[in-house]
């Protein structure tokens, strides 16, 4: 791969990566729709999904686009201040999770390795599964040990927020890519 390929894939990775996640804090905050619809949206993780669809098209290329997205919108969160231990270990199981389970699958989806195509239907689903998992339980580990103001009560309720908040942030992002993609690809051929 060249070095231009290379620096366009993490320009590209970064910025959609920034821009979903500056999308999903002002949903959060209430800024695009109504206050209802904001306990919704906060089920939807949609970076998750950035991270699967980027995994999925650029593969294991997609890692320094995601640390470097990661880094930047880390100073967007409350607990983070500055660029230290907690938060490199945060940002490192937020952008290994999905090549951790992509390894992790390889295994057992033996004509991945051979494949350009990673969009087969039962990957995408395990690999969506696995990685939220991965994700979700890490996180909470780090919370629970950490400085964070944490208890052992809330590590299953926030485990479950996590783990059903990447799964639909995957779902919304990759069928919306799906979506678009289709209607991109039919009103080309009709041209």
């Amino acid at each position: 791969m060249s070095l231009k390929k290379f620096i366009s894939i993490t320009v590209v990775v970064s910025f959609v990566h920034i821009l979903i996640h500056i999308i999903q804090v002002q949903i959060y905050s209430g800024n695009f729709f109504s206050k209802d619809f904001n306990t919704i949206a906060y089920s939807i993780y949609m970076p998750h999904g950035t991270r699967i669809l980027f995994f999925l098209i650029y593969g294991f290329w997609s890692i320094p686009g995601m640390f470097l997205a990661h880094i930047f919108t880390g100073f967007h969160n409350d607990g983070f201040i500055a660029l230290d231990l907690i938060m490199i270990k945060a940002i490192l199981i937020s952008v290994f999770c999905v090549p951790l389970a992509s390894l992790i699958l390889r295994n057992f989806f033996k004509g991945i390795k051979t494949t350009k195509n990673l969009f087969i239907p039962s990957y995408i689903i395990s690999l969506t599964l696995l990685s939220s998992f991965i994700n979700a339980s890490l996180t909470n580990l780090l919370r629970l040990v950490t400085k964070f103001n944490y208890d052992l009560d809330r590590f299953l309720s926030e485990f479950f927020g996590y783990f059903f908040g990447d799964i639909l942030g995957v779902i919304v992002i990759v069928f919306m890519f799906l979506i678009l993609k289709r209607i991109f690809l039919t009103s080309i051929e009709k041209v």
